[in-house]
């Protein structure tokens, strides 16, 4: 069932893509200050989506929290709060399965699984590779993706 989330400054709906249906997030709104202080991300299966939510302005070292959102209904399901400061904007999360997201936090990458109670977060570099790196300043790493006019290749290379 393919669903979208909308945003707007004051709240966020899910739009189902069969029904042409719209549902409210009731319990998460929006950060106030600018629309891409907060991130999202659809988890596989498109069931669930988790929506990270800086708690703050930038410097605040507030941190940011994330929230398990049930796809159909627009109820959250689970919530986390991460330390830290995240600068303008909440971390990149990437949906793993239907209950892991990967995390882009400040120093390390970490994978959340909101199906254990409570959360279990895991350091990838740390917990899963044993690596004592900081991420992503003690790292480097290169890809490509396709430009956005179609018509070939851009490389990409971060130290």
């Amino acid at each position: 069932m393919p669903r979208v989330l909308l945003r707007s400054q004051n709240g966020y709906w899910i739009l189902d893509g069969d029904t042409l249906r719209v549902r409210q997030i009731p319990d998460v709104t929006p950060n106030p200050y600018d629309l891409h202080w907060d991130r999202f991300a659809w988890l596989a299966g498109g069931e669930s989506l988790v929506i990270a939510r800086l708690n703050g302005r930038s410097g605040s070292n507030e941190g940011t929290t994330l929230h398990l959102i049930d796809g159909s209904s627009g109820e959250v399901e689970s919530s986390l709060s991460l330390p830290g400061d995240y600068g303008q904007s909440a971390p990149w999360v990437e949906g793993l399965t239907g209950r892991e997201v990967l995390v882009h936090g400040p120093g390390e990458l970490l994978v959340l699984d909101f199906g254990a109670e409570p959360v279990e977060v895991t350091s990838v570099l740390g917990d899963i590779f044993g690596l004592d790196v900081e991420y992503p300043d003690e790292m480097s790493a290169s890809g490509s993706r396709v430009k956005n006019d179609g018509s070939g290749y851009t490389c990409m290379q971060r130290r």
